[in-house]
């Protein structure tokens, strides 16, 4: 009689979730254990590779070419180049709404403080924001959540040289939230109510 495998991953971070999903896909009978709730709800939900060398340089364009010159302890040099690619497809396989496997090239994603972040994958819902586009970009805040300054992001993009005119404005929640309210309340009634209306 075969003997199944039971694997138990403590920890519901990135490294908890994906040795789950590794252990599950080997066939595993597999649970994950977490403290209260993970902290990558509060994430960027950017996945990258390698934005900026180690002393700095960058961004960097194809993270692959530059893992070659990283120094011989850097943990990319340990694993090799094929290493990280296979663990990128791993992550491409469960995550379909990403985007960015099309191209060995890193995005370039405004952030909500008003940076551009190199990354290898970001949401699909990201896409139309992305740096590299030269559409113009307007940059929405609400009134009760302090957490983003949406004029102090689009002045920070602008010094940035982002190759399209940014302007931010700032607008009353359609919901009935209190200042200071979680984010994560904001999205979850936007997600359920998405074309409601914020004139």
């Amino acid at each position: 009689m075969a003997i199944e495998s039971e694997v138990l991953v403590i920890g519901g971070g990135l490294a908890g979730i994906t040795s789950a999903l590794a252990a599950a896909d080997a066939g595993a009978d597999t649970r994950l254990v977490s403290y209260k709730q993970s902290t990558l709800r509060n994430a960027s939900g950017l996945v990258d590779v390698l934005g900026y060398t180690p002393g700095g340089d960058g961004p960097v364009v194809d993270p692959f070419d530059a893992i070659p010159s990283l120094p011989d302890a850097h943990p990319y040099r340990t694993v090799g180049v094929d290493t990280v690619r296979d663990a990128m497809a791993f992550f491409d396989t469960h995550a379909p709404r990403y985007q960015g496997h099309h191209t060995d090239a890193n995005a370039l994603v405004p952030t909500h403080g008003g940076t551009v972040k190199p990354t290898a994958r970001y949401p699909a819902s990201a896409a139309a924001g992305l740096a590299s586009d030269d559409r113009d970009t307007l940059l929405v805040g609400f009134e009760t959540l302090p957490d983003f300054n949406a004029d102090h992001a689009a002045a920070h993009l602008e010094s940035a040289g982002v190759p399209f005119d940014v302007h931010g404005v700032t607008v009353p929640f359609p919901g009935d939230l209190r200042a200071g309210a979680k984010v994560t309340r904001y999205a979850g009634l936007l997600d359920a109510n998405p074309r409601v209306s914020v004139d």
